[in-house]
């Protein structure tokens, strides 16, 4: 084998399904999906995706997956995955996001917010970027919506929102 499988390959997915449910025995894994390879670097032997994982525990949890090679010759692989920022689409985190929202406009007449939509992940700094539109009465406020994790030890988020006006 010369070259590394694709994280969207049924051999690396079922690789990344079996350790999950390893490390996780109280979650059952439902499916992987939207998994997609997003950097390959050939000579260091190493490839980037990502996969969205459901299981009893979470409706959509995004996870970072990196394959290496253990020993090239013999086609064996290595694959290790962490969370990444939950999706800013998330029902969770939409609800923070109004209610933040909602309480720094006080005194305007909010008549919705919605149209949330993932726009980015840099998988550097490990934050995800997406908006939302704020319905007010006399005009409309895209909002840009910035979110990555509080900790190293991924037990909370921050987030935080710019309001940005489009026509």
């Amino acid at each position: 084998m010369t070259d590394l499988p694709s994280i969207t390959s049924i051999l690396v997915k079922k690789q990344i399904k079996s350790r999950l449910q390893a490390e996780n025995p109280e979650d059952r894994i439902l499916s992987l999906d939207e998994c997609k390879d997003i950097r390959h670097d050939t000579e260091a032997g190493v490839r980037i995706g990502r996969c969205v994982m459901k299981s009893d525990k979470y409706n959509a949890m995004p996870l970072q997956c990196v394959v290496r090679w253990v020993d090239r010759a013999s086609g064996e692989i290595s694959i290790e995955c962490e969370p990444e920022v939950p999706l800013i689409t998330t029902p969770e985190l939409t609800q923070l996001i109004d209610e933040h929202i909602r309480k720094s406009l006080a005194g305007f007449e909010i008549h919705s917010i919605d149209d949330f939509r993932e726009l980015d992940y840099d998988i550097q700094s490990k934050t995800r970027h997406g908006s939302c539109v704020v319905h007010i009465d006399f005009e409309d406020i895209t909002y840009h919506v910035f979110v990555k994790w509080a900790d190293e030890n991924q037990s909370g988020i921050n987030f935080w929102v710019e309001a940005k006006h489009e026509k």
